[in-house]
C-alpha cells in the first residue's frame, strides 16, 4: 500500500518558519504554518536581518535570491557619529568582508513575505492563531489551536522565536533552559525625518549604541538600540511599556539624536524588544 505523505505543522511564519515549510513541501509533506501575527504586520515587522554565505547558498537554491536581492536595504555606508554631528563613514562591504564573501542585507518583513509568496501555493496558513496543546500519542501529536479544529499531525516543529510556544508546551517554563547572553536590542519603526538613504548612523557609548538607518523606498526608518547589561532585567516579555521605559533609564541622559529616537519608539505600534 502507499505510504500517505508526512503532515507537518510548523509554528512561527517569519523566516525559519517558511524556509522549513519550503523545503518539506518539496519532499512531498503536507506542511501547515500556524503564525499568531496577521499576515500584513508579518510583512512590515522587524529589523535589518543579514544574510551570508549559507544563507545566500539557500536562497539561490530555493529560486528566492533575486527576490532577496531586489528587496536589499541598499545600505552602503555606516556612519559611526559623534556627539557633535561629527561622524567616519566605513563602506558596508568592507565591513563585512571579513565575514563572508557574499553578504546581503533586507529587512525581516521583506524576506518573510518573500518566502510566504514562494511557498504560499504549496502550504497552508493559519494566520492569527496559534497552538493552545500538543498531546503526543502514538500514531503522532493531538494538536488544538487557539481558533482553528483540532487536528493530528506526524511532526510539529517550533519555529517561534525566543518565547517559543511550542517549546514551552513540549518541555515546560522556557526559564529552565533559556539562557541570558547579557544583552538586548530593541527597535522600532520611525519616521526618516533625516532623509537617509543608503547610510546608517551609529552613535556609541561605552556598553550601549543608538542607531538609525532608512528602509529603502519608503519614508520609514529603524530606530535601534542595542546594549549590555550583567544581569537581566526583571520584565516580562509582554510588558512593552516596561521595557520603553527601561530604554529611558539607560539612554535618557545621552545626546546626539538619542532623545527623538526614544520619542519616536514611545509613539511606535511595532516595539520589538529582546
Amino acid at each position: 500500500m502507499p505510504t500517505q505523505p508526512l503532515r507537518v505543522l510548523i509554528s512561527g511564519a517569519s523566516v525559519a518558519g517558511p524556509t522549513a515549510a519550503f523545503w518539506l513541501a518539496r519532499q512531498g509533506c503536507v506542511v501547515t504554518v500556524v503564525e499568531r501575527m496577521p499576515l500584513e504586520l508579518v510583512r512590515t515587522s522587524g529589523h535589518a536581518v543579514d544574510l551570508f554565505g549559507p544563507a545566500m547558498d539557500v536562497a539561490e537554491w530555493a529560486g528566492v535570491l533575486p527576490a532577496v536581492m531586489k528587496a536589499r536595504t541598499r545600505t552602503d555606508i555606516v556612519s559611526f557619529q559623534r556627539s557633535d554631528g561629527r561622524g567616519v563613514d566605513v563602506e558596508m562591504r568592507r565591513l563585512v568582508a571579513g565575514i563572508s564573501a557574499r553578504h546581503v542585507e533586507i529587512m525581516r518583513g521583506e524576506l518573510a513575505t518573500i518566502l510566504y509568496e514562494a511557498t504560499r501555493n504549496d502550504v497552508r496558513y493559519l494566520f492569527q492563531d496559534s497552538i493552545a496543546t500538543l498531546v503526543e500519542e502514538p500514531d503522532g501529536v493531538a494538536v488544538t489551536f487557539e481558533h482553528a479544529s483540532a487536528e493530528r499531525f506526524d511532526l510539529v516543529i517550533g519555529a517561534d522565536g525566543l518565547h517559543s510556544t511550542v517549546r514551552r508546551l513540549v518541555f515546560g517554563p522556557e526559564g529552565e533552559f533559556r539562557r541570558f547572553l547579557g544583552g538586548y536590542l530593541a527597535e522600532a519603526a520611525v519616521p526618516n525625518d533625516l532623509g537617509l538613504e543608503g547610510r546608517m548612523l551609529v552613535w556609541n557609548a561605552p556598553g550601549r549604541l543608538a542607531a538609525i538607518y532608512p528602509v529603502h523606498g519608503t519614508t520609514t526608518a529603524r530606530a535601534g538600540f542595542l546594549f549590555r547589561r550583567g544581569q537581566e532585567l526583571a520584565l516580562d516579555h509582554r510588558d512593552v511599556e516596561g521595557q520603553k521605559q527601561a530604554l529611558h533609564q539607560l539612554y535618557g541622559r545621552d545626546g546626539w539624536q538619542v532623545p527623538r529616537l526614544l520619542a519616536a519608539i514611545d509613539a511606535a505600534e511595532d516595539f520589538y524588544y529582546r
